[in-house]
């Protein structure tokens, strides 16, 4: 079956280097490099799994919670220490950036 993720990232390299690691997986991936696009984009359409750094451009992505359904599961990623420590106090999934690509591929595989 296949997966449809979103990625949140305004670092666009190193989106398509996720995008690259699952390619030969049953998987549609789209990019918001905002959180003002990210809405739209969540507004219109269903995602399997939402993959959002925890700073983009409008800021912090743990907003976008709201307007993710229960049925999607969110990763959250970051590289700034301070903001991984603070996702996983509030309870959520935060992965370290450099680690985001085997998780995917977990979920995919």
């Amino acid at each position: 079956m296949c997966k449809k993720f979103l990625i949140v990232d305004d670092d666009a390299s190193f989106a398509f280097s996720l995008m690259n690691k699952v390619v030969n997986y049953d998987c549609g991936i789209s990019l918001a490099e905002s959180i003002g696009r990210a809405k739209i984009m969540l507004k219109n359409n269903h995602y399997d799994v939402v993959v959002a750094n925890s700073r983009v451009p409008g800021g912090f992505s743990y907003t976008l919670k709201d307007e993710i359904g229960s049925d999607t599961q969110i990763l959250f990623m970051s590289s700034m220490k301070s903001d991984y420590e603070e996702l996983n106090k509030m309870g959520e999934n935060c992965i370290k950036k450099n680690e985001i690509c085997q998780k995917i591929e977990a979920i995919c595989g």
